[in-house]
């Protein structure tokens, strides 16, 4: 696990360390730039032309301490300073002070047409760029010098490098303000950026190395952070161990109430994957018509069938007995049948409840329900339903995804896992993660569907609902990865996450 900090909390960590911890700017400030050196160095093994281009504020401070040190060991470097010079302030100065003193003829600046065309021919034959122009500071659209220069970044067949992370992006949403450096590599300090891994912004920064430069990880947790970043290597921490006397009855019942007669599958595929996150039991709720429609549920499923005539709460009454989750909503439809089983669910239902699909859709068009939940709650929207439940846009949704899953998890007391690229997964109590695992392969239909399943699968067995929508989201992407290294991206099914499952739980020796 990694903390994943806002600008405001990065702020807040610098003065923590530089002011609690006695650990000078300047300090921080040297080590970062001697950071971004090393792994230009590592970019660059054999010294050559390196184009350092700097704004005025401490992200240039950072860039003029890995000029001074790439020129110390025998690169051709040029400084490239943009926007006026006599703005460059506190910690930042004294980096470019030490500059003058060691390497003047290495600085340059640009304010007009005539140092544009000078950056760009020297860019033209430099085999590397260093972007220092903005840090995670920038809050407002590029534009003027600044916008030409990224321009010309962009163009150029030349690497580049971004300090902190590419001018441009926004730290806190990952958007592109106006534009943005496309960076082929990205050195940032202490944590990783929200920004880093929310799209657009994720595909801007290029391979991510996060470097220590002495903020301890223990401010970020007495901060606190409220952000985490989880990776394949959180999964063994997030599932325990099975115990040497378990048997089914340690692992709980999942009842699925999912499909309908046209959306028969959707049934099928939440039933595999709550089968292959360990419940120790599973249930398919379903009436005749579905039933006859589905295609063939796994062996190992029971049914909870609603008999002809059956009063839905008497039915449902009957499905619940025994269980310790429900999954409901993939492919039910939205018809007036479909939200009187929904209305009663919600009203008798006392275990964990995970919502999904088109239960989703009736929650948005009758919001009152919210109110009826007996049970800890699970939504998992994609941004589509996600607008439909906020009542917003999916352009609102996805200029700031931890800002929408947080409001809504807020609102209605529900742990909510918005899906998408760097799924996002909000708490109640203020808590985020975003998942970093998934490809672009589960892009496709059914994937979803799996993933209730399996979030479902593990709040059966006992896990409290963060932790089993946090892992749930976790082996839903890490199985996709391990499913689009077997076959592609192009051919990835819903079914092929579902059958990576059991490679994922393996190399966790779970």
């Amino acid at each position: 696990m990694d903390y994943l900090v806002s600008a405001v909390e990065m702020r807040e960590l610098d003065r923590l360390a530089i002011e609690g911890r006695r650990i000078p700017g300047r300090v921080l400030m040297e080590t970062a730039g001697l950071a971004v050196a090393d792994h230009s160095a590592r970019m660059l093994p054999q010294p050559g032309r390196v184009a350092v281009v700097c704004g005025t504020g401490n992200n240039g401070g950072d860039g003029f301490v890995a000029a001074r040190s790439l020129q110390a060991r025998g690169y051709e470097v040029r400084v490239f300073i943009i926007g006026d010079r006599e703005r460059v302030k506190g910690d930042a100065r004294l980096a470019l002070d030490a500059l003058v003193l060691a390497a003047p003829q290495t600085i340059q600046a640009v304010n007009d047409a005539k140092g544009m065309w000078s950056f760009a021919e020297y860019l033209r034959g430099a085999r590397l760029a260093v972007d220092a122009l903005f840090g995670t500071g920038l809050s407002s659209d590029v534009k003027g010098l600044a916008a030409e220069v990224i321009d010309v970044l962009n163009e150029s067949d030349t690497p580049v490098l971004a300090v902190d992370i590419p001018s441009g992006v926004d730290a806190d949403t990952g958007l592109i303000l106006g534009r943005a450096v496309t960076a082929t590599a990205t050195v940032t300090f202490a944590f990783p950026k929200r920004g880093h891994y929310q799209c657009p912004g994720a595909m801007q920064r290029g391979t991510l190395e996060v470097v220590d430069i002495g903020i301890a990880k223990a401010l970020a947790e007495k901060l606190p952070v409220a952000a985490r970043l989880l990776g394949a290597a959180d999964g063994p921490r997030l599932l325990p161990p099975r115990p040497l006397d378990a048997h089914k009855g340690h692992f709980g019942h999942a009842l699925v109430l999912a499909g309908s007669r046209t959306t028969p599958g959707a049934a099928v595929l939440a039933l595999q994957g709550a089968l292959r996150a360990g419940a120790g039991l599973v249930s398919f709720a379903a009436d005749a018509a579905t039933l006859a429609a589905a295609p063939a549920r796994p062996p190992e499923v029971m049914l909870r069938l609603r008999d002809e005539g059956e009063a839905v709460d008497a039915w449902l009454a009957r499905a619940l007995a025994g269980v310790t989750a429900v999954v409901a909503g993939p492919g039910i439809r939205t018809d007036a049948e479909a939200k009187t089983r929904l209305q009663t669910l919600m009203c008798s239902c006392k275990v964990p409840l995970v919502l999904d699909a088109d239960a989703l859709n009736l929650l948005a068009a009758t919001p009152d329900l919210f109110a009826t939940a007996q049970a800890p709650l699970v939504l998992t929207p994609h941004p589509k339903e996600m607008a439909r439940l906020t009542g917003t846009s999916v352009a609102v949704v996805q200029r700031d995804r931890i800002a929408a899953a947080l409001q809504l998890s807020s609102s209605r007391r529900a742990v909510v896992v918005l899906k998408g690229a760097g799924t996002v997964v909000a708490s109640p109590e203020g808590e985020v993660a975003v998942i970093d695992a998934g490809n672009p392969g589960m892009a496709s239909g059914g994937t979803g569907d799996v993933l209730a399943g399996i979030i479902g699968g593990f709040l059966a067995q006992g896990l409290g609902a963060t932790v089993a929508a946090e892992l749930g989201a976790l082996v839903h992407g890490v199985a996709g990865d391990h499913a689009a290294k077997r076959s592609g991206q192009t051919g990835l099914i819903a079914t092929d996450i579902v059958s990576s499952m059991g490679a994922v739980f393996a190399a966790w020796q779970r």
